[in-house]
């Protein structure tokens, strides 16, 4: 089992999860393995 660092940096390892983007298509994280990402969770949003 994986811990989460409640102060993640970059580089750091995540497990994989899935969300669903603005279309309500299904978004996945392993999917952008390779490719620059920055994630912004803005907690009004939810």
């Amino acid at each position: 089992m994986m811990s989460i660092s409640p102060d993640p940096r970059a580089g750091d390892v995540v497990e994989d999860f899935e969300l669903s983007d603005d279309q309500g298509q299904p978004w996945r994280l392993s999917e952008q393995r390779g490719r620059p990402l920055l994630l912004i969770f803005h907690r009004h949003l939810f």
